[in-house]
């Protein structure tokens, strides 16, 4: 090892580029070998072998923070250069990856007050370049303007933020009660059994339209005339799109209803019971018009139909469940490990792969349904791959 690192010390240029492309393109160039683009798994690294940064005062050499992520130093770094505000605020900036808040204005009644929001912001000082992203970050009655160290994340933030403002802009316009004595009495006990109340059926089903209408599967809002734009030329969608998942809402709820009371049925294998429950439970949840895709949702009718033909064909031949049951079981316990931990900027990888989860389930359990593209373990390993990857 000591040879081979001499030999490419004096091809490696700092500051070029970062240092496993550099070391990568080194290797190529020495010996013609072609190294993966991630050869080493940094997480796994120990301690004493990873580098350590630290950010430190020009004028005293005292450390003002330091770690073996770089990532989590940038933003610090972009704050600690800034000059001081007129105010001589020169706070100190917090230790995570999200950078403290930026100066804003409260809200007032046109609600976006940030101006125009660059999609990155670049600081140079003192030699060193910084990258950062602003988002506006939601907080429950308002928003706020922060920077980020990576724009997957920001993004994730910032559509959050966007989507409060526009809530708030349409609190009247969208403040329809959702009444559950509407509903069939099946129904209706099944919302009690969710421990989920009318008013905050109403909260989601209000924000989930927002966010349909106005955020999701567009492009990001960065200015105030963009923001004014939708609120004024996209009023009727966000109506349309409430008053369609309230419908599929309904009809969920009572298909979910008639799913569960046929596991009542004891010809009904415990173990395909307790899978299709744990089915029940992640389609039909608290909040789940709030989070679900509308697009998603138009497919709830076709899912919760493909658990009731499971229940019959499970009761029926409990064998040839327990089969399907185990092509299924390493997806599944695949996307619950993601959702146990979380990795920011990941949502839309994690989200894609959940619901190529749920049509693969209608490939095996109800093939007749069919599914609105083809899907297979091939195209579900590259997805997985993809979320670990990315």
């Amino acid at each position: 090892i000591d040879d081979a690192v001499a030999i490419l010390l004096p091809l490696l240029k700092p500051g070029a580029q970062p240092l496993a492309s550099a070391v990568r393109e080194a290797v190529a160039a020495r010996w013609g070998v072609r190294l993966a683009e991630s050869p080493w798994n940094w997480s796994k690294m120990p301690p004493h072998l990873q580098m350590r940064f630290e950010i430190r005062d020009d004028a005293t050499g005292r450390v003002l923070a330091a770690s073996r992520d770089l990532t989590a130093l940038a933003p610090l770094l972009a704050r600690a250069t800034r000059p001081a505000t007129a105010s001589g605020d020169r706070r100190q900036p917090s230790t995570g990856r999200e950078h403290p808040r930026l100066p804003s204005t409260a809200l007032d009644d046109s609600l976006w007050t940030f101006g125009v929001i660059p999609e990155k912001k670049v600081d140079r000082n003192a030699g060193w370049e910084t990258t950062s992203y602003p988002a506006l970050r939601d907080d429950g009655n308002g928003a706020s303007l922060a920077l980020y160290a990576s724009p997957d994340v920001a993004a994730e933030i910032h559509a959050n933020g966007v989507a409060r403002l526009f809530l708030l802009a349409l609190a009247k316009k969208v403040a329809v009660p959702f009444r559950r004595n509407r509903l069939p009495l099946a129904a209706a006990l099944y919302l009690k059994d969710l421990d989920y109340d009318d008013a905050q059926i109403a909260a989601d089903l209000a924000e989930g339209a927002v966010r349909e209408a106005l955020v999701r599967n567009r492009p990001p809002v960065r200015t105030p005339d963009e923001f004014n734009r939708r609120l004024k030329n996209d009023r009727a969608a966000v109506i349309r799109a409430q008053a369609e998942m309230t419908a599929i809402l309904s009809e969920s709820l009572a298909a979910a209803a008639a799913v569960a009371s046929s596991l009542e049925d004891t010809r009904v294998p415990v173990d395909a019971a307790d899978a299709i429950t744990a089915q029940l439970g992640w389609l039909v949840f608290r909040g789940f018009p709030r989070v679900v895709p509308l697009a998603t949702l138009r497919h709830y009718r076709r899912y919760l139909k493909g658990a009731a033909i499971r229940v019959e064909r499970a009761r029926l031949n409990p064998s040839g469940d327990r089969t399907k049951e185990a092509k299924f079981a390493p997806y599944w316990a695949c996307y619950r490990e993601a959702v146990r931990a979380p990795r920011p900027g990941f949502a839309a990888a994690r989200e894609a792969f959940r619901w190529a989860i749920e049509e693969y389930r209608i490939s095996l359990f109800a093939q007749e349904l069919h599914t609105p593209e083809p899907i297979s373990p091939k195209r579900l390993d590259a997805l997985a791959e993809r979320l670990a990857r990315k």
